[in-house]
């Protein structure tokens, strides 16, 4: 549907204007990524409001935005799940009754997981040289590390399912061979 869309959107803007618009190919892609980031953040907020959780919503909303644009992680096959499941997850992290303990702990989890995989397919989502990808990693340790000062229970959670979605399947493997030898 948004692929669909995007494609819809981007033949008619080349027909508008077909010598000053880039290819229908690169505004497909980037009016996809656009109009995917648009409706998760309009029906998180809807949501949000509907339940009593707007603020909530937000500061999920920013914190996963924030981590996962330094962090990187895994990216569902299909834009349409990409909305589902990123929507369910900054609509429900806000009503989950984290107390300080818990609070510690996801951050404390969450700042081993970007230390040892941040940051994740990234590759393919930036424009960022490789060469400072152990910047990212910094940034993202920086991030997570300063909800022990924040201590927001729904940073916390949003920081915990982004680090989660930088685990590679091949790096268990490889971390075992390692280990073997």
């Amino acid at each position: 549907m948004i692929y669909k869309l995007s494609e819809s959107l981007a033949i008619k803007l080349k027909k508008i204007n077909p010598e000053e618009t880039a290819s229908v190919d690169v505004m497909k892609f980037g009016l996809a990524v656009l109009l995917n980031g648009s409706f998760i953040l309009i029906l998180s907020i809807l949501i949000g409001i509907g339940t009593g959780q707007f603020v909530g919503t937000l500061h999920v909303l920013a914190a996963l935005a924030l981590l996962r644009s330094v962090s990187g992680g895994y990216h569902l096959p299909t834009s349409e799940w990409c909305v589902v499941v990123s929507t369910a997850i900054v609509t429900i992290i806000p009503h989950l009754p984290i107390n300080t303990q818990w609070c510690i702990l996801l951050t404390s989890s969450s700042l081993v997981l970007v230390l040892l995989f941040a940051p994740s397919k990234i590759e393919n989502q930036t424009r960022i040289p490789s060469k400072y990808f152990p910047l990212l990693k910094v940034i993202a340790t920086i991030m997570v590390a300063s909800n022990f000062f924040i201590m927001s229970s729904a940073v916390a959670g949003a920081f915990f399912v982004q680090s989660v979605l930088l685990i590679r399947k091949w790096e268990f493997r490889r971390t075992n061979v390692d280990v073997a030898k």
